[in-house]
């Protein structure tokens, strides 16, 4: 019984203790953001109620945006004018990345 415990309570330390953040956007921001402010970007993992862009500008904001607006897609597909790298969370559970 008390190895049966011990492999449990393992497991599912494992399971929870990702060094990789979750980050989910739970609405997108309304207008534009300009592309020299932009300084690189990610992609929300599939487990999120909504898929989402998060923008990570200059000053150290994170922005979220929508991943079907043009001029969003268009900054993922170029990413030259503002020299962005794009970043990848994983999740634990086997995120998919359209």
């Amino acid at each position: 019984m008390k190895t049966y415990c011990t492999v449990v309570i393992a497991l599912l330390l494992f399971a929870f203790s990702s060094h990789e953040p979750n980050k989910c956007c739970f609405s997108y921001f309304k207008s534009r953001i300009p592309e020299r402010v932009v300084k690189n970007f990610e992609l929300t993992i599939s487990t999120c109620k909504i898929p989402g862009v998060i923008l990570h500008t200059n000053k150290k904001l994170e922005i979220c945006a929508n991943p079907t607006q043009l001029w969003v897609q268009k900054l993922m597909n170029e990413g030259q004018p503002c020299n962005c790298k794009q970043t990848v969370w994983y999740h634990v559970y086997n995120a998919h990345i359209q």
